[in-house]
């Protein structure tokens, strides 16, 4: 049996889904490439060197949602047919994991 976690843990995974869940947002409603960290941060009513504490860049805030992220793109390309390009499988997976 696993022990309960403490409050401080429960406090920065809450902190840390609350980055996660306002940077999706703001990448779905505006895009991408037109959100900077300052704006997630502002907007997760959180300072940057906290979102810096959680994730390790922009990037992060994306691919780090899902815990089987790499083994799912690693999948993508060995799962692949023969004769599938490798961006269009890789493009595929990543979409379903954007749209999940």
């Amino acid at each position: 049996m696993t022990e309960p976690t403490g409050r401080r843990e429960r406090k920065k995974a809450a902190t840390r889904q609350k980055i996660a869940d306002t940077a999706l947002r703001l990448f779905l409603e505006r895009g991408y490439d037109a959100v900077g960290i300052r704006e997630v941060a502002a907007e997760a009513d959180v300072a940057v060197t906290t979102l810096f504490s959680h994730f390790a860049g922009k990037e992060a805030l994306v691919f780090e949602q899902d815990a089987d992220f790499e083994q799912r793109l690693t999948r993508a390309v060995t799962d692949r047919a023969p004769d599938e390009p490798l961006i269009p499988a890789l493009r595929g997976e990543i979409l379903a994991l954007v749209s999940h």
